[in-house]
């Protein structure tokens, strides 16, 4: 019963903690002229390298490696408006997601959609 009751305090203040400075909502990437030039990179590519030998995810990489500058310069102008944590969660995140992201725009231009 203590750990139970432990737990749950435990949860509360984790949940106050979120929610007091969590109130704050962040511009959509796509908001930032850099968004709209990665984006419109990834796309371009994805249809330069679509008819290409290799898997979608291979293409993705490639396609994303390309894309580096695009991306940083979006995370630059992130990095001007938002916290250092936020910028770096989102980068971490978009290193690791841009490949399933450009591979997913591969399969599009692939099967025609």
């Amino acid at each position: 019963m203590k750990r139970f009751v432990l737990l749950m305090l435990c949860s509360a203040c984790l949940a106050s903690c979120q929610t007091a400075g969590g109130s704050r909502s962040h511009k959509d990437l796509n908001d930032y002229p850099e968004g709209r030039a990665y984006t419109e990179c990834l796309r371009s590519r994805a249809r330069a390298y679509a008819s290409q030998q290799g898997s979608p995810l291979e293409l993705g990489i490639i396609i994303s490696s390309s894309c580096s500058g695009e991306r940083r310069a979006l995370l630059d102008a992130v990095d001007r408006d938002e916290s250092p944590v936020y910028t770096r969660v989102l980068t971490r995140e978009m290193e690791r997601q841009s490949p399933a992201v450009a591979a997913e725009m591969v399969i599009a231009v692939r099967s025609g959609r």
